[in-house]
């Protein structure tokens, strides 16, 4: 069984809780575990080993023998950030459906810095970390930048228009990061539909919603932010040029990172 929608990103934006409840669903199938990153790392192994990890055949048969409709899908942020993906995606699933769940871009750079910090032994300063990435893209332009770094992952207009050379916009759902935060079961609600799930109280199927691998640090340095924020502009206007009035971005206006002083509380 392939995905009726992949989750492609963005990393540290809370695809994680979004795909949990998502799974809630009792027409909904998960997958083996979240990030199967078939399309990227794992693409040698072939659309048999995909098939594998989606949803097991057995499951699959007796649900619809019982007369239980069944959707499966998979989320792996990497997949809005890497170039060689949407053609890969394109090739295999035409039809697919693609939510793309989008942070404010400085506190995704920022959230992203103190996630490689738990768990991947990151023990530079974040300022130096993140200036050494805004004088790169400044020295050698944006390009130059890797695609998983911490400023690249944050320009959703290029990514989402890569996406979009393959597919139509109708089949592209972007939604920002903070209302979900604010009120998951409306993002949940908006996305089973889009998605093809039966329309359903979130609140039915999705339990208490709680922001899933979540930690706490120290705020960054107020003109770090401010640097971050000069960087991201450009971007952010071309991102609503690209999306239109539907993308509601003013949830990025003046907002507050999850929590409160002096530490801030983080999602993915």
């Amino acid at each position: 069984m392939l995905p009726h929608f992949l989750v492609i990103g963005a990393q540290k934006s809370g695809t994680t809780s979004l795909y949990r409840c998502l799974g809630r669903h009792p027409e909904m199938v998960r997958a083996r575990h979240k990030e199967l990153h078939f399309f990227d790392r794992e693409h040698a192994r072939g659309r048999r080993w995909y098939e594998q990890q989606l949803a097991s055949p057995l499951r699959v048969f007796a649900r619809r023998l019982a007369g239980r409709r069944t959707l499966c899908g998979e989320a792996t942020p990497a997949y809005l950030a890497l170039p060689d993906v949407p053609a890969r995606v394109r090739a295999l699933l035409p039809e697919v459906r693609l939510v793309a769940l989008l942070r404010n871009p400085t506190w995704r750079a920022i959230s992203h810095y103190h996630h490689r910090v738990r768990h991947h032994g990151e023990s530079r300063p974040i300022a130096a970390v993140l200036d050494a990435e805004l004088a790169g893209a400044a020295r050698g332009g944006e390009s130059s930048l890797p695609p998983l770094g911490y400023l690249a992952r944050g320009h959703y207009a290029r990514q989402l228009e890569r996406w979009l050379a393959h597919y139509p916009r109708a089949q592209l759902l972007a939604l920002p990061a903070e209302p979900f935060y604010a009120d998951p079961a409306s993002t949940v609600r908006c996305v089973a539909d889009f998605v093809g799930l039966a329309p359903l109280d979130p609140r039915r199927y999705a339990g208490a919603f709680r922001v899933r691998h979540a930690g706490r640090y120290a705020r960054p340095p107020a003109d770090l932010v401010a640097r971050l924020d000069d960087h991201f502009a450009r971007h952010n206007e071309r991102l609503l040029a690209l999306l239109g009035p539907g993308f509601e971005a003013s949830s990025w206006a003046g907002i507050r990172p999850i929590g409160s002083s002096p530490t801030e509380t983080i999602a993915s």
